[in-house]
């Protein structure tokens, strides 16, 4: 294992991401910059668009590298390019572009007229690359591209089948890489099926997180109706997050006379259908859409159980949090869970949505087992020591 200081020189490091607004990949790379500059590595965090709700949560041991005009304007979202003319003009003209030419090409055509960032140990992609055509790109072929390293390693924080890393593009990437990282090993598994790389070069390397300030930060007010039983959804609202399949439930509790408040945390492409199926079967008092907020963990503390009806998750950084507060998870069985949740311990796992809904009825008719579920909703493993042991083999 490498030390971070080598032959008196500190190890230098640089992380490449989109930006820092509120998401689970943006909260697990503060949490990961923080904790290795903390261990005495000089790291640096280049972002297209330096900004987003969780910069100021960036330690400043880390220094924080902008990036130029044009990027910055394509890695903002379309709300926040709204802001500025000059911005709004220059991402819409580039989504345009890579609409028609593919975002491979786009992103290779800026890169060439960009310096080359030199001198580095490691230089990591943290944020995987999105659809073939779109903005969300471009830290994968600049690591490979625009950075001098020693070293050069790939974060994977999606189902590598759903993100196509088996396609020709992404093979013929992925190879240039010295370390390819996956945040579970149910990924690694899916990663190596597809033969991208010799699995000696692919990796687990389980998400950070900082305990003591998610414990702080929920203990901000927060009132909720302490006589009704409260559940929590954290996540986009999209299909495969399992939003529609979860409003049905909670249509069906409500006829069984169960009296509740379900909090679904965050927006997406289905939030408009999501707020006319409330709307038609009479569901506003019992069901809440909050919007995309940065502080969900008061909602979480104060739920009687967290819901997680997602059809794939890459770990499931939300129902660990939900342990971390002692709040008991019930969620539907995706690849990794195993890593996170023993059934009937820390949490209940579902089969099926028909499962969840049962297993959700049952226990708020059995107050008891729900009582017990409470007791025992705490973490698997201590991740960030496993989190340290794992980075290391990458470092």
């Amino acid at each position: 294992m490498n030390h971070p200081e080598t032959m008196g020189k500190k190890q230098h490091i640089l992380f490449v991401g989109q930006s820092l607004k509120v998401g689970g990949i943006e909260r697990a790379m503060v949490e990961q910059v923080n904790a290795l500059s903390r261990e005495g590595y000089d790291v640096d965090l280049l972002l297209f668009y330096k900004g987003g709700e969780y910069l100021q949560q960036v330690s400043p041991s880390v220094r924080v590298i902008g990036s130029n005009l044009l990027l910055t304007s394509m890695a903002m979202t379309k709300k926040e390019s709204k802001s500025n003319v000059i911005n709004f003009l220059l991402r819409t003209l580039m989504y345009v572009l890579s609409r028609k030419v593919g975002n491979r090409r786009l992103y290779s055509f800026l890169f060439r007229y960009m310096r080359v960032l030199r001198d580095y140990d490691i230089a990591i992609s943290y944020f995987h690359d999105g659809a073939e055509k779109g903005l969300y790109y471009g830290c994968n072929l600049f690591v490979l591209d625009k950075v001098e390293a020693h070293r050069k390693v790939t974060w994977v924080h999606s189902d590598p089948y759903l993100l196509k890393a088996g396609s020709d593009d992404s093979r013929e990437l992925y190879k240039r890489f010295d370390a390819i990282v996956n945040v579970s090993f149910a990924m690694k598994r899916k990663f190596d099926s597809l033969s991208v790389v010799p699995q000696r070069h692919s990796f687990v390397v389980y998400n950070r997180y900082d305990e003591q300030r998610i414990l702080q930060l929920a203990d901000e007010n927060l009132a909720i109706e302490q006589n009704k039983a409260t559940m929590v959804t954290v996540g986009r609202l999209e299909y495969y997050k399992g939003t529609m399949e979860l409003l049905k439930i909670a249509c069906r509790l409500k006829k069984q006379g169960v009296v509740f408040t379900w909090f679904f945390l965050g927006t997406g492409c289905q939030l408009e259908e999501a707020k006319k199926f409330v709307s038609d079967n009479e569901l506003k008092e019992n069901v809440i859409f909050t919007g995309q907020i940065a502080n969900p963990y008061p909602y979480i503390k104060r739920a009687d159980l967290l819901v997680s009806g997602s059809l794939s998750e890459t770990f499931g950084l939300s129902i660990l949090e939900s342990l971390i507060l002692n709040t008991p998870v019930v969620a539907l069985r995706y690849e990794a869970i195993d890593e996170v949740v023993q059934n009937g311990e820390n949490g209940i796992v579902a089969d099926t949505f028909e499962d969840l809904y049962q297993q959700l009825k049952n226990l708020f008719s059995e107050k008891e087992r729900l009582n017990e579920l409470k007791v025992t909703a705490t973490p698997l493993l201590d991740y960030n020591k496993q989190n340290e042991l794992q980075i290391k083999d990458i470092l």
